[in-house]
C-alpha cells in the first residue's frame, strides 16, 4: 500500500476524531492522574518542581503532578481540550496555567525543571523537525532539567499492527455512529499511519478522519537522537506508571536529563 497523504492538522478544529479522542481521554482520567503522580515521583530531584506539558490534552497528567507539589503549565492546540483541562483542574482544586497554541511554533517563556510530551505528541513532525524540536527544548529547561517522552513502543507496534493497511474489521458503536480504525506501520520510514472510518447508522454514509502519521522511534534511535540533541537517557519504562520496559510493553516512556556544557 502506498503511503497516505499525511495530515496532522486536524487537531484543534473540533473534528469528529478530536472529539472522540477527548472523550476517550476523559474516560481514562483516573489513570492519567495516577500517571501524573508517578511522573512527579521520578528518582532524582529536579532543579525546580515546575513542569511544562507540551500537548497537554485534557490536562490530567498535570492535575496529578500539581497534587504532588509541581507548578504546572500546559499548552495544547485544541481549544476544546483546553476547556476540558481547565474544568478538570477546577474539579480537582489545583491551580494550573493552561495555554491554547501550537507548541511547535510557540512556547511559554521561562525555564522549567521538567518538560513532558506524552500520548504520542512527539514524532508528529518530519524527521529533521522532530530533532530540531527536541534540541530546542533545552532552551526551556533549567540546568539539570529533564524531559519525559512517551510514545507507543515500536517493537510492540511492529508485532501487532497490520502492514497491509486493512486495519481493524471490527466496528464499534459510539452514539449514532459506527467507527473502526485503519492503520499500518511503514517499516521504511518508521511511521505509524492511522485514521478512523465512520458510518452514520441512520444513513449508512461513510466518512474518514484525516491520516495521522507519527514517527515511532526504537530505543536505540531515541538514544542516538537524545545524545545528539544534548540529553542523556537515564531511565526507560514500559508505561507511565513505571512498569518495566520490554519488547512486549505497549509504551516506551523515556526520561532524559539535559547535559551540562562540560558533558558534551
Amino acid at each position: 500500500m502506498q503511503n497516505p497523504t499525511r495530515d496532522n492538522t486536524g487537531w484543534g478544529k473540533s473534528t469528529v476524531a478530536e472529539k472522540e479522542y477527548i472523550s476517550k481521554r476523559t474516560a481514562e482520567s483516573a489513570r492519567l492522574a495516577k500517571e501524573g503522580h508517578f511522573l512527579a515521583s521520578l528518582e532524582g530531584d529536579p532543579p525546580e518542581r515546575s513542569v511544562l506539558d507540551m500537548g497537554c490534552g485534557i490536562g490530567m497528567h498535570l492535575c496529578g503532578m500539581s497534587e504532588r507539589g509541581f507548578n504546572c503549565t500546559g499548552i495544547d492546540i485544541s481549544p476544546e481540550a483546553i476547556r476540558e483541562a481547565v474544568n478538570n483542574a477546577l474539579m480537582r482544586n489545583v491551580k494550573i496555567d493552561f495555554l491554547t497554541g501550537d507548541f511547535t511554533s510557540s512556547r511559554p517563556e521561562g525555564e522549567f525543571g521538567m518538560i513532558i510530551m506524552m500520548g504520542g505528541t512527539f514524532g508528529l513532525l518530519e524527521e529533521s523537525e522532530n530533532f530540531s524540536l527536541l534540541s530546542s527544548l533545552k532552551e526551556n529547561l533549567l540546568p539539570g532539567g529533564r524531559i519525559v517522552l512517551g510514545s507507543e513502543n515500536r517493537e510492540y507496534v511492529i508485532s501487532e499492527t497490520e502492514f497491509s493497511g486493512k486495519g481493524s474489521q471490527k466496528w464499534e458503536r459510539k452514539g449514532g455512529v459506527l467507527c473502526r480504525k485503519e492503520e499500518f506501520f511503514d517499516l521504511y520510514l518508521g511511521r505509524l499511519n492511522t485514521r478512523n472510518e465512520y458510518m452514520d447508522i441512520s444513513t449508512g454514509e461513510k466518512t474518514h478522519s484525516p491520516w495521522t502519521s507519527t514517527r515511532i522511534y526504537s530505543l536505540s534511535e531515541a538514544r542516538q537522537m537524545a545524545r545528539a540533541a544534548g540529553f542523556t537517557i537515564e531511565r526507560v519504562y514500559g508505561s507511565a506508571l513505571g512498569h518495566q520496559y520490554s519488547a512486549s510493553a505497549k509504551e516506551m516512556i523515556i526520561v532524559a536529563k539535559k547535559d551540562n556544557g562540560e558533558d558534551r
